[in-house]
Order: structure tokens, then sequence, then C-alpha cells
């Protein structure tokens, strides 16, 4: 097995519809629940519906439900679900958290089901039973299948998108879509805010700076 297994942050490889992963392979993670219970496993994130996967001791993929998840740790990285979808958590205050959402593109064409990938046996109370493709990329349960054919897939491209989770509620980290959040009382304040501001909104210190202002 070790000889297959390299592993990499997702900024470092390009994921393909052999391999719609975050991640270059599934990393030591744990998967924390509200019920205070958590769970080790080997996971990784599809990126056709950024949805949770994790493998077994017999190299099987499964994909995990949302259902209970109040945290997920993969390798250094710690995230969150967000309208059913995994989202890294990059600053919290208070009530508020940013998330970024890293979702990937292909042409709609290419992409044959748009649900979570190989499938198998639960864990716990927390899987799904559906198999879905990208492309014809995942079409096997095993995962040493999968390294012999992950690169000889069409490449996928990231998208990463910003939000705000405010007390359960998705805010996109969006000028527009934060006026439309804000009560009435306060906006004469994020106009104030904004002109003192040099807010860039593709940059992640700029948008922990807006959290600071709506964690107030």
């Amino acid at each position: 097995m070790a000889c297959f297994i390299l592993s990499l942050s997702a900024q470092d490889f390009q994921p393909n519809t052999n391999w719609p992963y975050l991640y270059n392979d599934f990393e030591e993670g744990t998967i924390y629940f509200a019920s205070n219970q958590q769970t080790k496993a080997k996971l990784n994130i599809h990126l056709s519906g950024n949805v949770l996967h994790y493998v077994d001791d017999k190299g099987k993929i499964f994909e995990s439900s949302d259902d209970g998840i109040i945290r997920v740790e993969i390798g250094k990285d710690a995230y969150m679900f967000g309208d059913h979808q995994m989202m890294q958590i990059i600053h919290n205050e208070k009530h508020i958290v940013l998330v970024k959402l890293m979702r990937g593109k292909i042409r709609s064409n290419d992409e044959a089901d748009s649900g979570g990938g190989a499938y198998g046996a639960s864990l716990g109370t927390s899987a799904t039973q559906k198999k879905a493709t990208w492309g014809g990329g995942v079409t096997t349960r095993d995962l040493f299948q999968m390294y012999k054919e992950k690169n000889d897939g069409s490449a996928i491209s990231l998208e990463t998108r910003y939000y705000y989770i405010i007390e359960g509620r998705l805010v996109e980290a969006d000028k527009r879509s934060i006026e439309k959040y804000l009560p009435a009382e306060q906006k004469t304040e994020w106009a104030k805010f904004l002109k003192s501001q040099k807010i860039k909104w593709k940059k992640e210190e700029s948008l922990v700076q807006i959290l600071d202002f709506l964690a107030k």
C-alpha cells in the first residue's frame, strides 16, 4: 500500500475525472459529531458535490452523510458542512464562521452524476449507498484500483468561493449578499466601515476584517 501513497496538499496536484478529489490521497482525519463522539478514518473530499468520503481497512470507499457532523479534520485542515457541502474553516468569531468552498469545474456534459462517489457499507449510521461517476472516472469501490487509474482522467480545475455561516445561515462573502443580510440599523455603520477599509473581496485577510465587523 505504501508504494501507492503520496500525501500532498490540495494545491500540489491537479484533480481529474479519474481522481475527482480535493486531496492527492486519503488523509488521516477525524469526524466530530454533535453527540460528542468522534471517529478517526482516512478521509477525502469528492469534488462532485463536495461530499465527504472515507476508506475502510479493506480499501473500500464510502460516502458519509452530514447528519450530526459538526466538524471534520483532514490532515491540518478543518471543515464543516454548509448547504450539505464540505467547506474549509478559515476563521471564526463568536457565532460566525468564514469558510472556503473549493469546487470542481468541468464541462457540464462531462459530469454524469452530481452525487457522491464510490459506495459500500456504513460508517456508523452516517453513510449513503449512492454510486456516482464524474466523466466515467469513479467507477469502482476499490481504492487500489483507483490508484492504478488516477492519472488517466481529464483535468478538473478548482474554483474558490467564500461564505459566512451565521447562526446556521449561509451568506456568500460578497458586498451584495452581506448588505441583504444586514439589518437596517447596521447599514449606516457598514457604509462607514467600507469607506474606511480597503476591502479586497478575494483576499482572506479582508474577509476576516468583515467577519470582525459582523461579529460585533
